[in-house]
């Protein structure tokens, strides 16, 4: 990119002329310099990352791995210090891959620079650094491959310890769980049945005082009773409780003769009571029956009213429904309405009947039922009266039998009384503790019992629920102990494992940092030397010798204008830059040979020698120039000689991609070559002499011959293109203050488009001078204006410039009047060549020759009469007759020489101006298809002055049916190949087909010498002429057969010419049974390949032809077209029939 710009810059300048030349040596001898010192940089930058990696291997590392214990070491070691080993070494792991990897993200950062390196250091570091990447994948795979198992087996180490200690302690804590569970189980059971016999015994314990304290209260009562007894019973008979008895007989009897009074009362007052009770129910069974008799009424009158509405209904209904009507449904209304009647009465009047009524209208029967209340009383009292006597009898009984009782009761009350006494003494004794007395007695099992109870409580259930209590306890110190045991044992084994597997680790990370470390090494402490040679060899050694051999040679001189300096200093440049390319040719081949078996002979070197010859090659050049101080005749043929050398340093020759300098030195010689071609040599340097003896006679030399038409050729070019350009600076001021430079898209420059129209090539833009003109403020169109109209000196001493008075200047002559002379004989020389062909008879039969006779027309003396008096012939005039009596003279309207006609008119004045139009445009289609000639040829100046001696008849009607067959021929033909020339599509255009020179047509033949790029099937063993540097878009130069070409040799198939004859100044066609199909009339170039002087693209004739009959207002058509209007021409052929139908319907809605 840097080189690339630095070209750019120096192509910009290399036609700056000596100032440019001047900064392009400072600019070359500066930017060579910086780019030899981007280079010492480029490579400083791939070397710094290389030497840092290099140096941490070499010592860093090197000496943190010897550090690093070996297997007998850490036997030895206790496991404490053998554990403190991993992390220091994985960290140094770690530190050295990322050296590593940091080593590659710095080379892939400085891709640019490693690829600027000489191709095979450029492999060897991407191949040392591609080995390292793998290198340090596989060491880093590894390593992590080994921490993963150094890891997975302590974790598994770690997993299995706590897993066995777990499993251990879970089982030792579950046993241990289920042998307490199971004494709990078994201590509960008896502690619960403990719990049982003491609330048992707690029950019968109390169960037993409290039936001690009935029991003794009841003996106690008992005995107290019975003494009571005894007592009464041996007491006197009016004792208290004897006297209560007696008491509570007599108030009995009190109360029961009361009872006998109240009933007596009771049943009067029943009596009474029953007789009111009836007297009214008697008011009110009338007065009941007198309201219900009332309603009856009243309700019988409503059914009446109710069954008066219905009758009354049933009638209305009657008079609006007939009893008979047709297809109408019959309404029973009287049966209805009677059915209705019927329901009222029975639901409303025989509901009086319902039986609850009935006990309403009994209205005797409560008197009645008041009546048997007062039987059912007087007959419960009744039974009073029983009573008393029954009462008087039992109070006797009761006082006899007292009697009785207390005599019975005597005997077994002593008796009950005895006993008594020894159970509450014996039986029933108050314990006392440590007595005898009480011995039999039940409080003294009480009491036992009681302790009993108490020792229990306090002894075995207390010890029992302790124990429940203390058993977890227990439990968690056992399990504990156990645990601790356990895991103690564990870690000792871990311990001792994890040694083993650290020592393990430890080994494998120390062999691979062994081994990784070696290999970086072995990798890298090749390349910085190479680096640092890679800066005086190859290209870049070039570059340093052009440095120093462009400063010691080209830079003193770059002021000097001298060739002969010039080509001296740059021989001795590129003797230098030979020297050192034949070194590094040497350097190259002899590390070639030393790759190869020694026992095989060396190979010799493929270019040494080419170079070699090339640089013999130019120094012949350069010394020629040196001895001769300019550029003569030899120059061409030392330029050949050095570009055939050149041609012999072809890539293909070069396997080694290091020899792109051997390129370089072949493409800037070739360059240099071409510019030197540039150099104008005139053709006639240490020629012979031209004899000018018999000029413009048979008796002229060849030489002479040529030389003045080369010299009649080129004045219509200089007086055309000078003469508009003057015009163009003198009438448009606005031109004269433009530099000139190329037109662009987006600037147009109308002074550079007329001298790009007129052959020079133009810088590309403003200010940049890589054309052929300057492009500065001192050439600008006030410059050239000023030199085509510059005073010649001495011109006016000149008398014949005196009398021509070119542009009607009489002094002060200057070049355009100069060319404006000379131009102006030429035109009178090609008249004066028509003259001795006044009495030819042949006519052209060709389009070759019918364009040569139309550029000879206009110096015809038949053209005057032709332009003017044959064409006012085809109008129709009538004559204006004067009046009678009138003494004028009849006269002709000259008004008629014009016919009106649509886009224009059609007049004698446009005919004559088209026709030498079409004259001119003539000369110009010549050229496209010739060129402008050369000696083996015809001469472009030769198409005016009718070397053929064809026929111009003398009569102008006669010229003019001729020259109106000719114009309809070549339009016809001129038309047809302007359209396949014009088309773009490559299946039907010949746009892109060459013709001219050197092209094969209709030949079979292989021509030596062919155009590049060519679409053609060619022949094989062809002979070619290709440059070394030819692009891959090109094709071989030989064999193409263009169907241009051949068309104008008239051999294309399908497109051959029909024959012609020439009675009577007619042009006719000699082909039978035409049928309608137009004449092909014969191009007549058959020879194109070898008299044309150019060899161009269809496209080149194709811009040629639109100026001439491309579009209805170009020339040869617009003449047609007015003359087929004037001449009323019928169609005659086929494609004029569509043509005319065409035209006629064209634009039509």
């Amino acid at each position: 990119m840097f080189l690339d710009r630095l070209i750019r810059e120096i192509y910009a300048k290399l036609c700056s002329g000596v100032e440019g030349f001047k900064s392009v040596v400072d600019r070359v001898i500066s930017r060579v310099k910086q780019y030899n010192e981007k280079v010492v940089d480029s490579n400083d930058k791939v070397s710094e990352p290389i030497n840092e990696l290099l140096g941490k291997v070499r010592d860093e590392y090197t000496k943190s791995i010897t550090s690093i214990p070996d297997k007998t070491d850490l036997k030895i070691m206790t496991p404490e210090e053998i554990g403190k080993i991993v992390s220091p070494v994985d960290k140094l792991r770690d530190a050295c891959i990322s050296s590593a990897k940091s080593f590659d993200t710095k080379l892939t950062k400085l891709t640019k620079h490693i690829n600027d390196l000489n191709y095979k250091l450029r492999d060897s570091v991407k191949t040392t650094r591609e080995r390292i990447q793998l290198e340090t994948a596989r060491v880093e795979a590894m390593s992590k491959k080994e921490r993963e198992n150094y890891d997975a087996v302590i974790k598994l180490l770690e997993d299995s310890a706590e897993n066995l200690k777990k499993v251990v302690n879970q089982k030792v804590k579950n046993d241990v769980s289920s042998l307490v569970a199971e004494l709990k189980r078994r201590v509960s059971e008896i502690l619960k049945k403990l719990e049982t016999i003491f609330s048992s015994l707690q029950q019968y314990v109390s169960k037993l005082q409290e039936w001690i304290k009935k029991a003794d209260a009841d003996v106690k009562s008992a005995h107290a009773q019975v003494e009571s007894i005894l007592r009464e019973v041996n007491e006197n008979p009016m004792s208290a409780n004897r006297q209560n008895v007696e008491a509570a007989a007599l108030q009995l009897k009190g109360k029961a003769e009361e009872l006998l009074a109240a009933g007596q009362k009771a049943k009067e007052n029943v009596a009474e009571t029953v007789k009111l009770a009836l007297a009214d129910v008697k008011k009110m069974d009338e007065a009941l029956k007198g309201d219900l008799y009332k309603v009856k009424d009243a309700v019988q009158e409503k059914v009446k009213g109710i069954k008066e509405a219905i009758n009354d209904v049933t009638e209305e209904l009657k008079k609006h429904f007939p009893t008979e009507a047709d297809n109408k449904v019959t309404l029973e209304t009287t049966k209805t309405f009677n059915e209705y009647n019927t329901y009222v009465d029975q639901q409303h009047l025989t509901a009086l009947s319902d039986p609850d009524f009935d006990a309403i209208k009994a209205a005797g029967t409560l008197p009645a039922a008041i009546g048997a209340i007062k039987t059912k009383v007087e007959e419960a009292l009744s039974k009073i009266d029983e009573m008393s006597s029954q009462a008087d009898t039992h109070f006797n009984e009761v006082t006899t039998r007292l009697h009785d009782l207390c005599e019975a009761i005597k005997v077994p009350a002593y008796n009950a009384n005895t006993t008594l006494k020894v159970l509450k003494d014996t039986h029933f004794a108050d314990y006392v503790k440590g007595s005898k007395r009480a011995d039999d007695s039940i409080k003294k099992i009480a009491h036992e019992l009681n302790e009993l109870k108490s020792n229990l409580d306090t002894g075995a259930i207390t010890d029992a629920r302790r124990l429940l209590g203390d058993i977890p306890k227990l439990e968690d110190e056992l399990v504990k102990r156990v645990t601790q045991f356990v895991t103690c044992e564990v870690n000792v084994v871990k311990k001792e494992l994890a040694s083993r597997i650290v020592q393990s680790h430890v080994t494998v990370v120390k062999l691979l940092l062994q081994q990784f470390v070696a290999k970086l090494q072995s990798e890298l402490e090749k390349l910085p030397d190479a680096i640092e040679n890679d800066k005086h060899i190859g290209f870049k050694g070039f570059m340093e010798k052009l440095y120093n051999s462009f400063n010691e040679n080209i830079v003193p001189k770059k002021e000097t204008k001298s060739v002969r300096d010039l080509s001296f200093a740059f021989n001795n440049f590129f003797t230098a830059i030979n020297h050192y390319l034949q070194q590094e040719i040497t350097r190259r081949n002899d590390e070639e040979n030393r790759k190869k078996n020694p026992s095989l002979p060396k190979t010799p070197d493929p270019y040494a020698s080419k170079l070699t010859a090339v640089y013999t090659a130019l120094g012949n050049v350069l010394k020629h120039i040196t001895d001769k101080n300019y550029y003569d005749y030899k120059i061409p043929g030392l330029l050949d000689e050095l570009m055939n050398a050149v041609n012999g340093l072809t890539p293909q020759d070069f396997a080694d991609p290091n020899t792109a300098i051997l390129d370089g030195i072949r493409v800037g010689l070739r360059g240099f070559v071409n510019e030197m071609r540039k150099a104008y040599i005139s053709s006639y340097d240490c020629a012979k002499g031209i004899t000018w003896d018999g000029t413009f006679t048979d008796k002229a030399p060849e030489e002479s011959r040529n030389g003045v038409k080369v010299f009649l050729t080129i004045q219509k070019m200089l007086s055309d293109d000078l003469t508009e350009l003057y015009t163009q600076l003198t009438e448009k001021t606005v031109l004269r203050g433009l530099k000139i430079y190329a037109s662009s898209d987006d600037k147009e420059n109308t002074l550079g488009d007329l001298l790009q129209k007129c052959g020079y090539k133009l810088g590309s833009e403003n200010g940049r001078q890589d054309g052929e003109v300057q492009c500065s403020a001192k050439m600008m169109g006030r410059n050239i204006l000023g030199h085509l109209t510059q005073n010649i000196q001495n011109a006016h001493y000149n008398e014949h410039l005196k009398q021509c008075r070119p542009n009607r200047k009489r002094y002060n002559f200057g070049l355009i009047d100069i060319i404006a002379c000379i131009f102006q004989h030429v035109n009178q020389y090609y008249t004066v060549c028509h003259l001795p062909t006044v009495q030819s008879s042949k006519l052209p039969c060709n389009i070759y020759q019918m364009l040569s006779w139309l550029c000879g027309l206009t110096y015809n003396q038949v053209y005057p009469q032709l332009s003017l008096n044959a064409f006012s012939d085809l109008f129709d005039k009538g004559e204006q007759s004067a009046p009678a009596d009138s003494e004028d003279v009849s006269f002709v309207d000259e008004t008629a020489d014009a016919l009106p006609a649509y886009p224009h008119e059609v007049s004698v004045a446009n005919l004559s101006t088209t026709l030498m139009e079409v004259c001119h445009h003539s000369y110009e289609v010549l050229c496209a298809i010739l060129g402008h000639g050369h000696a083996g040829g015809r001469y472009a100046c030769d198409f005016n002055t009718n070397p053929d001696k064809l026929s111009y008849p003398s009569n102008p009607s006669k010229c003019l049916d001729l020259c109106i067959e000719i114009l309809i021929r070549l339009y016809n033909q001129l038309y047809f190949i302007y359209v396949q020339c014009h088309r773009a599509s490559n299946a039907v255009s010949w746009r892109d087909c060459y013709y001219g020179r050197h092209v094969g047509g209709s030949s079979w033949e292989c021509n030596e010498i062919q155009c590049a790029d060519l679409i053609a099937n060619q022949r094989g063993a062809q002979k070619c002429n290709q440059n070394a540097d030819q692009t891959c878009e090109q094709h071989p130069k030989c064999g193409i057969k263009s169907p241009l070409q051949s068309f104008l040799e008239d051999g294309l198939p399908g497109f051959l010419p029909h024959p012609f004859k020439t009675p009577n100044c007619k042009l006719t066609c000699e082909a039978p049974n035409h049928r309608g199909i137009p004449c092909k009339t014969p191009m007549g170039f058959a020879d194109i390949s070898v008299t044309a002087s150019h060899t161009k693209k269809g496209s080149h004739l194709a811009d040629a032809l639109a100026a001439f009959c491309g579009t209805p207002n170009t020339p040869l058509a617009a003449i047609c077209a007015s003359l087929t209007c004037l001449l009323q021409r019928a169609p005659r052929t086929l494609d004029d029939m569509f043509s005319f139908y065409y035209h006629l319907l064209k634009g039509w809605n």
